[in-house]
């Protein structure tokens, strides 16, 4: 399994840093260098080996970095639901739902995405956009 299937991509990194998750992983997605036809090079690396020596830095995500700040379950305006992981057998993609405790044959969110890491990003990503959750 490639290092790019086991950290969030750098499009939901970004949004997680605009949501002011704090920027502590184990690697970071850095922007290395422009093209001279202005495409941007960047690279998955470990933020103890380079410091700060570049400009731009974005937390890439493991899948258990963002597994520790998805909570088990939680209170959502009066009922609780939990938050369910899992591979689709058929179409081979990532799934995280949201499901009442209560009744959990009623799901309230269903997320997709073709890595674990991308799906608990987005996940992540829904929950604190809503103010479903803190961190």
């Amino acid at each position: 399994m490639t290092l790019e299937n086991q950290v969030c991509s750098l499009e939901l990194a970004k949004r997680l840093k605009e949501l002011d998750v704090e920027q502590f992983s184990l690697f970071s997605h850095y922007r290395l260098s422009d093209s001279p036809d202005g495409t941007q090079h960047w690279e998955i690396l470990m933020p103890s080996r380079y410091g700060s020596a570049f400009e731009e830095r974005y937390s890439a995500f493991t899948v258990a970095e963002l597994g520790e700040m998805l909570p088990a379950s939680f209170d959502w305006t009066g009922t609780n639901v939990f938050v369910e992981f899992g591979k689709s057998s058929i179409h081979g993609d990532y799934l995280i739902n949201l499901r009442e405790c209560a009744r959990p044959e009623r799901m309230t969110i269903h997320i997709r995405a073709d890595t674990e890491a991308d799906a608990r990003a987005k996940m992540l990503i829904y929950l604190l956009e809503n103010k479903l959750i803190t961190l």
